[in-house]
């Protein structure tokens, strides 16, 4: 059966069929569902209301920079009270400082090799005795010590510093010793120092036949027993090999005194020159015991022969070089004199063989050569070795 129902929208009437469930107005074309009289309206669909756009955030108020005149605030600080500080608080704050060594780091790299170098250099001191490398091996490993301890800053632990600080302090020490007090690692290091300048005018008085021997060093006033001793002038050696009358210049029957005298240089490196006494200032003195003087009439010089005693001949004074422990005889003429019963002194210049100061020999009694080469033989067939000074 048809029925009415009436538009919700217009309030106009439409007629539907029985059944009809929805129904659309004619008059403004909007569909609605069907209410049969009499029944309950159905729940009304809710209505799907458009999107409605978010607004905008509103944007961050920023603060305006302060002014140059005014003076910025400050936030307010959180007080903090103080508290004990314990051994245990520095323990854990070099933990967090410094981060734990890796296993198997108990060696350093750099203070091992410091150390090497610093080892070798005391090593070798002892077997190859060469000053400059032991200093260039101390220096080297100060040196690798110091760059080993700035490439590993920061990053160093307890081992790494105590062989740095092992590595440095035995390099600085062995530098210390090296430059300071080098006879301590090698005896030989010890002499490599300056050596004063010798005194070549200081007199020694030594054994006539091994002038290495000294007896005794001369007081003021002092004359040596030319018997017995020679005197030394550093590499000169002066000795008198005899005394007794003999033939002058003229070689006539009259007697003079001739006094035979050896001069070597024991040295080894310098050549001495000899000069001779004829001339001034080199001119010997001899005189007795009352002061009676003796003038020099002539110098003789041997020329040694092969297989014969050395024949003297008279010497005008040329200058004679004689090498390194070499020598030469001398005889010495004075005026004719009546026979010294006593003993007389015999003084030498330094002068002639380039030194300074006299040579003084007190001569007791009259002696030949012969008797001291004779002298001289039965010593060493005796004794090998020079007899000790007394």
């Amino acid at each position: 059966m048809a029925f009415v129902v009436q538009c919700p929208n217009c309030s106009r009437e439409v007629k539907l069929a029985d059944t009809a469930r929805e129904a659309t107005c004619l008059k403004c074309f909007s569909t609605f569902p069907v209410v049969r009289p009499g029944a309950e309206p159905a729940p009304e669909p809710p209505r799907a209301e458009p999107a409605r756009p978010e607004p905008a955030p509103a944007p961050e108020a920023t603060e305006a920079p302060p002014a140059p005149w005014e003076i910025p605030s400050r936030p307010a600080r959180k007080r903090i009270l103080p508290r004990a500080f314990t051994f245990r608080d520095v323990v854990e704050e070099a933990q967090e400082e410094e981060p734990a060594a890796p296993a198997g780091a108990w060696v350093n790299p750099w203070g091992l090799a410091a150390l090497a170098l610093a080892l070798a250099g005391l090593v070798q001191a002892s077997l190859l005795g060469v000053r400059v490398l032991s200093i260039a091996l101390a220096a080297g490993g100060l040196v690798l010590g110091i760059v080993g301890g700035v490439l590993s800053r920061g990053q160093r632990g307890p081992a790494d510093r105590v062989w740095l600080a092992l590595a440095q302090t035995a390099s600085v020490l062995l530098l210390v010793v090296v430059l300071a007090a080098p006879g301590w690692l090698n005896r030989l290091w010890g002499v490599n120092a300056t050596v004063p300048a010798p005194d070549l005018d200081a007199q020694e008085y030594v054994d006539r036949f091994w002038p290495k021997l000294k007896l005794r060093t001369p007081a003021a006033g002092d004359w040596a027993d030319a018997q017995k001793e020679a005197i030394r002038q550093w590499d000169v050696v002066v000795r008198v090999d005899g005394c007794g009358p003999g033939a002058g210049p003229l070689r006539g029957p009259e007697k003079y005194l001739v006094i035979q005298l050896g001069l070597m240089n024991a040295g080894h490196r310098e050549g001495v020159t000899f000069t001779g006494f004829a001339a001034e200032p080199n001119r010997p003195v001899v005189a007795d015991e009352s002061g009676q003087a003796y003038r020099l009439v002539e110098q003789r010089v041997a020329t040694p022969a092969k297989g014969e005693p050395p024949a003297f001949g008279r010497w005008e004074g040329q200058p004679l070089a004689l090498a390194e422990h070499k020598s030469v005889a001398v005889q010495l003429v004075f005026e004719p004199s009546p026979p010294l019963a006593g003993s007389f002194k015999l003084e030498l210049p330094a002068s002639a063989w380039g030194r300074h100061g006299a040579c003084r020999f007190r001569i007791k009694e009259y002696f030949d050569a012969d008797s001291v080469e004779r002298e001289r033989k039965e010593r060493e067939r005796k004794s090998a070795t020079p007899p000790e000074a007394k």
